[in-house]
């Protein structure tokens, strides 16, 4: 705001804007956008002096804008109401500028690193293949409330998977494979040794729970939580999260009900195990509706590896386990 004296008293009348010289050139030969075209016009603008941002050099409605905010331009008489309407309710903001207004440039970890090329090239690589079941887990969730009302230790939903899926997968030896890069082969694996996607500060890491096939369900209980410890204080050994037989990433816990992770080389399989919901199922016999209580598992497999009939078998052997449970604690 200046201030102009007359008589010997303040006024604080505004200092009149620049006028831009009348452009000599006839827009209408001239390929730009509407709203370009009729800023130009309006304050009298040499397109040719406009330095364009756009694509293969065309003037774009912010180019114009901003040389009219550096440059104080004001619109010819005759023009003032079309540029109040064709303005932006506030000035521009110089794209300099923009980078401390709206956001702010983090360093992303090297465990965000690792994490982006492996993800990266597993998507590209590794022939992704797809399966998805609902199974049913009422008797699960009986069976874990009846031990859980008896016992000193708690289990979770997630010891059941984990020993569920590592049942399966000591009966299903042809899916119980990695794949061998460099000899580009598939080897079979001698044990059982199931991953554990667990979030941790700056990323997610896989610890292993070895042997899973042969541990009593508190047996896992105890691994689990002991892992995932060592992960989030991370002094977790470099044996105790590489390798694995097939990783389990469970996010029923923050209501995600279903979702496809990526395989993590040169693992063969990654479940997916979704929250459980409720839904209304016909009785086949009776033809009566009942609430049964479900939880998604998506299955994603390398299909250089694993064919589409062994990869259905499991989930259906995991659906069997899951209705009988009782298997489990034996």
């Amino acid at each position: 705001m200046h201030s102009w004296i007359f008589k010997g008293t303040l006024s604080t009348q505004s200092a009149p804007l620049k006028q831009h010289k009348e452009a000599s050139v006839d827009l209408s030969q001239i390929s730009l956008f509407p709203s370009v075209r009729r800023l130009l016009q309006i304050y009298n603008i040499n397109p040719k002096d406009i330095k364009p941002a756009g694509p293969k050099g065309r003037i774009l409605k912010g180019d114009v804008m901003k040389y009219i905010s550096d440059r104080s331009l004001s619109p010819s008489v005759n023009n003032k109401r079309e540029a109040t309407e064709a303005a932006p309710k506030s000035s521009p903001v110089p794209a300099s500028s923009l980078k401390n207004v709206f956001f702010e440039d983090l360093p992303i970890s090297n465990m965000r690193k690792v994490i982006a090329e492996r993800l990266t090239s597993s998507k590209k690589t590794t022939p992704h293949s797809y399966m998805q079941r609902e199974i049913p887990i009422d008797k699960l969730l009986d069976l874990r409330k009846f031990i859980n009302s008896t016992m000193n230790q708690k289990l979770s939903v997630n010891d059941f998977i984990i020993k569920g899926v590592a049942h399966c997968l000591h009966n299903s030896p042809k899916i119980n494979v990695i794949f061998n890069k460099k000899t580009n082969t598939a080897e079979s694996q001698k044990t059982v040794d199931i991953s554990v996607a667990v979030a941790i500060e700056g990323g997610l890491i896989t610890p292993i729970v070895f042997n899973a096939d042969h541990k009593t369900l508190f047996e896992i209980n105890d691994n689990v939580k002991q892992l995932a410890e060592k992960a989030r204080k991370g002094t977790l050994q470099i044996h105790e999260f590489q390798g694995g037989s097939l990783t389990i990433s469970n996010l029923g816990m923050y209501g995600v009900t279903q979702f496809t992770a990526v395989i993590n080389p040169p693992q063969g399989i990654i479940l997916s195990i979704g929250g459980s919901t409720s839904k209304l199922v016909v009785d086949q016999l009776t033809e009566k509706l009942y609430k049964e209580t479900v939880i998604t598992i998506t299955l994603n497999f390398d299909h250089r590896v694993i064919d589409e009939s062994d990869a259905s078998q499991f989930l259906e052997d995991l659906e069997n386990i899951f209705s009988d449970p009782k298997q489990l604690i034996l």
